[in-house]
């Protein structure tokens, strides 16, 4: 897997795809804190902006994103204004490609929200329902999509990489 040397890590478009390949949101990163080659980590100050679904929004939180060159899901550290944290969001997604200047994934619309005591609930189902018909997701797709679904809630359970930072 390809690695980049960034003399300044600052900045860095992220692009959230739909299936077609379409832009769904976008914005960027403060800065790009770690890439070992298969796992990046940003950060975002707040508040800052992005376009989401075609329209410009101010995005209230701070974040933290991690993201994987091989797993089928990204996940978010919201935090507040004040510092604290307000939870995880994760999406289920397709994994990361990144050129040095961006980083973008397509988003499977299938998401897991998780509170700052691990209870967690999964969003959007329907929307996955929705687009996996209106997209016409591949099989092999959809039940990577299940699995990573899977993958995460266990994750939370178990408090691993990344949940057990901020998860009491």
């Amino acid at each position: 897997m390809k690695t980049f040397s960034i003399k300044n890590p600052k900045n860095i478009k992220i692009s959230s795809l739909y299936f077609d390949q379409s832009p769904k949101t976008t914005w960027i990163a403060d800065r790009l804190v770690s890439d070992d080659g298969n796992h990046l980590v940003f950060t975002n100050s707040a508040p800052f902006k992005c376009i989401d679904r075609g329209k410009e929004r101010e995005f209230p939180l701070q974040l933290e994103q991690y993201f994987w060159r091989e797993k089928w899901f990204n996940i978010f550290a919201h935090i507040n204004p004040d510092g604290s944290f307000s939870r995880w969001y994760c999406n289920v997604a397709t994994p990361a490609k990144f050129d040095g200047k961006e980083l973008t994934f397509t988003d499977l619309d299938l998401d897991l929200s998780v509170l700052p005591d691990g209870k967690y609930e999964v969003l959007d189902r329907d929307e996955f329902e929705e687009n996996k018909e209106k997209f016409g997701y591949p099989k092999n797709t959809i039940a990577k999509a299940e699995t990573a679904l899977t993958t995460l809630k266990r994750m939370v359970e178990k408090r691993e990489y990344p949940f057990n930072k901020f998860l009491v």
